[in-house]
């Protein structure tokens, strides 16, 4: 997942895709499931998107 990646000093790894297509396949899956809100921590509360 898009937030679980490793905590370094300074930030997070950055994570590692094999390529853009599988990025963007992960980035839509993500969105699809904050949309129909089975997201675990993410959700849109007044049209903006609230992290928990």
């Amino acid at each position: 997942m898009l937030y679980a990646n490793r905590s370094r000093p300074g930030g997070f790894d950055p994570p590692e895709y094999a390529s853009l297509a599988h990025y963007f396949d992960s980035v839509v899956d993500m969105l699809t499931k904050i949309a129909d809100g089975s997201h675990p921590v993410c959700e849109v509360t007044e049209g903006r998107l609230r992290w928990s």
